[in-house]
């Protein structure tokens, strides 16, 4: 009988306790629920809560708002704490797993849920806000209506204070080569909040940029203005201000100043970084209609210099406008190898509708247009750049405009159409440098060289190529296959007339046929023309001899043939490099 009431004895306090607790959790897990309604002012929706040891609150599948507009939360830990139950004053950590966040740009109607709005009552007490974040990544959806935010693990701390007005927010994100802190102070006596961004990479990753900005942020109900911005990225100063109205149109505006920017097709490891922000643009995407349906933009950007792939150029103006789905760019660059340049670039759905739903239904594939003018730039130091041989040196003037409907890289070249003109003046052709001798070498000038190119299909053809010199005039004609990337031009000789000799050129009857790749093109001559005038290439070799040797025999001139021997054999014992013929 003893024994029999000892059990009941101990078994009753830990029914007790386990009753007690049961009730205890079913208390706090609707206690934490109906708090996170009322200091949010939103509908939560919990799959489920249970209690755990130490005493914690394990919720899992949290969520609030809808596809367009919300927050999911896998799994929530809430330690239990006297600030969590009873309120006031103290610190309330949360961690979270598992955590997408979908935010709307395209401006929500009145009355619609919107995740970016504050609490919407007082009793929240907030003074600090602290978020550590790991595992983020951030896309578009692919209507472009929406911002997907996701993170793996996210670390919450929360505090609480009885006379806090408005809470400062400090936000940490890890990511893989580089860590993004972002500070947001208390409102100051203008009402506006001090705002530090940084972006330090990792160890060894020199590809990514250093970002040092500082700023003013004025929040209202339905706008949010980032005034006075300045700092550095990359040691390059950068200023402005930015500001994006969140009407029935979202809307964005900016004016920002920029020294350098360096603009790379990927990350050239192991080769020194010029001063500047460096900016990796992805080769396999294009950018799509969807991502500009919407909202609207007007954005201008000064950069004092900027390096694109190997090319250079100084005092550019950047401006862009997105309206209806469609996007605008126009570029000015000052300064572009003595001469000057502009660039303009369209983007609008595939049928050209100007329409934001016609922008969504058909996301990916665009109607791209790029049309660019270059006027007085000097050729050799832009070839330098670009492939490394300046031999070759002019006043260039070139027009381009095409325009594709795409939607990913590999297809471009092959849907492109328009046309593209070319006009070389006052040039000069050095030898030695075009075979890769290097030194001063003899040259010969031309007085134009160019053409104009119908594209279509995939290849530019031309039937108008002309070489003016006072040596040699050629014409010329054929294509340019943009998708192979490989060349087909044929070339029909002449020999100006020398010493007064009548006529405007003697044929020399030797067509040459240029054939084959890019970067390594095979050159081929029919020398059997010559049989077919022997009287007129004889008189055209005089002439060739004559424009060779000039007036008087010899000679070391500048077209002289003793130099264009030293170019084609030097001297000291160097060899040429080898060209392809057959």
């Amino acid at each position: 009988m003893r024994l029999r009431v000892a059990v009941l004895m101990a078994v009753v306090p830990v029914a007790a306790a386990i009753l007690g607790w049961s009730i205890a959790s079913d208390r706090l897990a609707q206690t934490f629920v109906d708090r996170l309604k009322h200091e949010t002012g939103r509908d939560w929706r919990v799959g489920a809560v249970r209690v755990a040891w130490p005493p914690a609150l394990l919720v899992t599948d949290l969520a609030t708002g809808d596809a367009r507009a919300g927050l999911d939360i896998g799994r929530l830990t809430v330690p239990v704490s006297r600030a969590l139950i009873l309120g006031g004053a103290g610190t309330v950590p949360l961690h979270a797993e598992a955590v997408s966040l979908r935010i709307p740009v395209d401006g929500s109607p009145p009355g619609s849920t919107r995740v970016v709005a504050g609490p919407a009552h007082t009793e929240a007490y907030l003074d600090a806000i602290r978020v550590l974040s790991r595992d983020v990544a951030c896309d578009v959806s692919r209507d472009g209506r929406r911002i997907d935010v996701t993170a793996g693990q996210v670390e919450i701390v929360l505090e609480r204070n009885p006379n806090a007005t408005s809470p400062s927010i400090d936000l940490d994100v890890e990511n893989v080569g580089q860590r993004l802190h972002i500070a947001l102070d208390r409102p100051g006596a203008d009402a506006a909040r001090p705002l530090r961004v940084d972006v330090t990479p990792s160890a060894g990753r020199s590809d990514l940029p250093v970002v040092r900005v500082r700023a003013s942020l004025e929040a209202g109900a339905d706008h949010v203005s980032i005034e006075r911005i300045a700092g550095t990225l990359s040691e390059s100063p950068v200023s402005g201000r930015l500001r994006l109205d969140l009407k029935d149109t979202t809307s964005l505006r900016g004016d920002l100043r920029l020294d350098d920017l360096i603009l790379k097709a990927g990350v050239d490891e192991g080769q020194p970084v010029a001063r500047g922000p460096r900016v990796s643009v992805p080769t396999d995407a294009l950018p799509r209609p969807g991502w500009f349906a919407a909202f609207d933009a007007d954005l201008r950007l000064a950069i004092g210099r900027i390096t694109l792939g190997p090319a250079r150029f100084e005092d550019l103006a950047v401006v862009t406008s997105i309206r209806g789905g469609m996007l605008e760019t126009a570029v000015t660059a000052a300064r572009a190898y003595a001469g000057a340049m502009k660039l303009r670039y369209s983007l609008s759905p595939a049928d050209g509708a100007s329409t934001q739903d016609k922008a969504r239904s058909d996301s990916e594939t665009g109607r791209h247009r790029l049309s660019m003018t270059l006027a007085g730039a000097r050729l050799r130091p832009l070839l330098t750049d670009l492939v490394g041989a300046g031999g070759l040196d002019a006043q260039t003037v070139a027009r381009i405009d095409i325009q594709a409907t795409a939607g990913r890289p590999a297809d471009l070249a092959r849907a492109a159409t328009g046309f593209a003109d070319v006009t070389l003046t006052d040039g000069r052709v050095d030898a030695a440098d075009l075979i890769g001798l290097g030194g001063e070498g003899p040259f010969s000038r031309f007085q134009s060289l160019g053409g104009s190119f119908s594209i279509a299909e995939g290849r530019a053809v031309t039937n108008d190529l002309q070489l003016r010199s006072p040596l040699i005039q050629s014409t010329g004609a054929g294509s340019i296959d943009l998708v192979a990337r490989t060349l087909d031009l044929h070339f029909q000789p002449a020999v100006t007339s020398q010493r007064g000799r009548s006529g405007s050129g003697r044929a020399l009857n030797v067509p040459v046929h240029v054939s084959g790749p890019w970067d390594g093109p095979a050159v081929s001559a029919d020398m059997g023309g010559l049989l077919q005038n022997p009287a007129g290439a004889i008189e055209a070799l005089q002439d060739l001899g004559t424009g060779l040797m000039g007036p008087q025999g010899g000679g070391r001139g500048a077209g002289g043939f003793e130099g264009l021997l030293d170019a084609i054999l030097p001297r000291g014992g160097r060899e040429p490099a080898p060209v392809r013929r057959r």
